[in-house]
């Protein structure tokens, strides 16, 4: 559930400021980053670790309870509110709002707080475990073993599929179209609903990767002696990614308004959002790091979406 909530009409003119600040401080890193490459200094140094231990059977496992947990808790919430708390809004027009962003419009605060913990704190724990964590970890596994065989897995671009692939599919998640807007008491409900099912999906995860396939906390990607480093790391790289990422949305969502496109341009942006997290994990190998920009990526966010109310 990564957001890409703030909009830039002309009128907003606190975000444009924001907007440029970042883009003046992203502009100084990325000059630093060239200047590292032309020395060929590594951007981010290499932490080495042995193949993650858990097996395409795990795999099959957790997604399957992935799968099946938020469907019994949709319909645990529905059954919970009752069939009234459906109402559709009152103008029935579809919209291209992001759920989130409804809540955050709605001025009630326990809806708020709803969305701004799912966003914040549950969504990036849950994206960054299952995405990198698991999923590309366990890709880059599968090229660690099977590269003494098929030499080609070595050379770029399929050296690159452990990163693309989770990307891809992450992005891909995002895909939204315009809908008509549900009730807040519905979709608070829902969310209540997504949190508990992805709290309780990741806790059951770690559970069967650490008893039935043997992973460690580094396995998992946790080290906690590195958090200091991994924090500075995740909010550089928030300074680097960040404005590219927002400016890519604005436009697209301009090409949208412009064409009437029904389908929200999320995917894009997150997709290039989504690289910049796998790479973070396949060079270090610990999840702080792509926690910690996806966290503070959500966190700005929202912040630039009430700097522009």
């Amino acid at each position: 559930m990564t957001l890409l909530l703030a909009t830039l009409p002309g009128k907003e003119m606190a975000q444009a400021a924001l907007l440029a600040a970042f883009l003046a401080a992203s502009a100084g890193l990325w000059t630093s980053i060239h200047a590292r490459w032309q020395r060929r200094e590594p951007i981010i140094p290499l932490a080495r670790r042995r193949p993650v231990p858990w097996q395409a059977q795990d795999m099959f496992f957790i997604f399957l309870i992935g799968l099946l947990l938020p469907i019994i808790a949709t319909k645990a919430a529905q059954a919970w509110m009752g069939p009234d708390a459906a109402r559709q809004a009152a103008d029935g027009e579809p919209e291209l709002v992001h759920p989130a962003e409804q809540l955050l419009r709605s001025g009630n605060p326990g809806a708020i707080a709803i969305a701004a913990i799912m966003a914040v704190i549950v969504a990036p724990l849950f994206e960054e475990f299952f995405f990198r964590v698991l999923l590309q970890g366990w890709l880059e596994a599968v090229w660690s073993r099977q590269r003494r065989k098929h030499p080609e897995l070595r050379s770029a671009p399929v050296s690159w599929i452990p990163i693309v692939l989770p990307a891809a599919i992450f992005a891909l998640m995002h895909l939204r179209s315009g809908k008509t807007p549900f009730s807040t008491q519905y979709l608070s409900g829902l969310f209540l609903g997504q949190m508990a099912a992805d709290l309780l999906t990741l806790w059951l995860a770690i559970v069967l990767l650490r008893f039935a396939a043997g992973a460690t906390a580094a396995d998992l990607g946790w080290k906690p002696e590195k958090l200091r480093s991994d924090a500075k790391l995740g909010l550089l790289a928030l300074l680097a990614a960040m404005p590219p990422v927002l400016m890519l949305q604005f436009a697209l969502m301009g090409l949208v308004q412009l064409t009437g496109i029904d389908y929200a341009p999320d995917p894009i942006p997150l997709f290039l959002l989504a690289l910049v997290l796998g790479v973070l994990y396949h060079r270090t190998h610990r999840i702080a790091p792509s926690l910690l920009l996806h966290i503070a990526f959500n966190a700005t966010s929202i912040f630039l979406f009430f700097a522009g109310k």
